[in-house]
């Protein structure tokens, strides 16, 4: 037989001298419901730092935190570009009157011209249909006015103006208008005539 065969002799040998002493010891000691363990854990040498897992999912969102405190002033913006004109405004007050100015200077001797004003009337014409009627001034005179008239009846004026140099007045009735309601047209011109002219110094 060989060295480990001797050992394993000697071993059972003295498991069996012992066996019986711890049956017998067991038998003589009072017994409980309780079972007491014990385990003994002897630290082994430490391991290998195992891979980084994957990242997990997003946390939840946290609360809203407080306002900060207020940061330094920025510096100044570059100026803008120029915003379109804008739209003319209000009329202002009337200013207060100025003072006087200077005298101006004497100027040429002036004319006085005489003159006189004539006012011609043509005669009546009976408005039936449409008519004229024309207020005429002299050759050696100049219209500056006129108008009409409507008398003894009624008549629609269709015009008042001058022509030339006279008044002309037009006027309008129903071709078969009642005499007793047919009116009388005229035409008035006012005419002006210089008789002379004289220097003023």
């Amino acid at each position: 037989m060989n060295r480990y065969t001797n050992i394993f002799y000697v071993v059972g040998f003295a498991f069996l001298l012992v066996l019986p002493v711890y049956v017998l010891l067991s038998e003589m000691m009072p017994t409980s419901n309780t079972v007491y363990a014990q385990n003994i854990f002897v630290n082994g040498t430490k391991g290998d730092k195992g891979d980084r897992g994957p990242q997990g999912p997003p946390g939840i969102k946290g609360d809203k935190g407080a306002v900060g405190p207020a940061g330094p002033q920025g510096s100044p913006g570059i100026n803008g570009i120029n915003g379109k004109q804008g739209l003319p405004g209000l009329m202002g007050p009337v200013g207060p009157i100025g003072p006087q100015g200077m005298q101006g200077i004497q100027g040429p001797p002036g004319t006085t011209k005489n003159m006189t004003i004539r006012y011609a009337d043509s005669p009546p014409t009976e408005i039936k249909g449409i008519v004229n009627s024309t207020a005429q001034c002299n050759s050696d005179e100049k219209i500056i006015g006129g108008g009409f008239s409507i008398k003894g009846g009624i008549g629609l004026i269709l015009a008042s103006e001058p022509q030339n140099n006279s008044w002309v007045a037009q006027a309008a009735n129903p071709i078969d208008i009642n005499a007793n309601i047919m009116g009388n047209l005229t035409a008035h011109a006012t005419c002006i005539k210089v008789v002379s002219i004289d220097m003023t110094k």
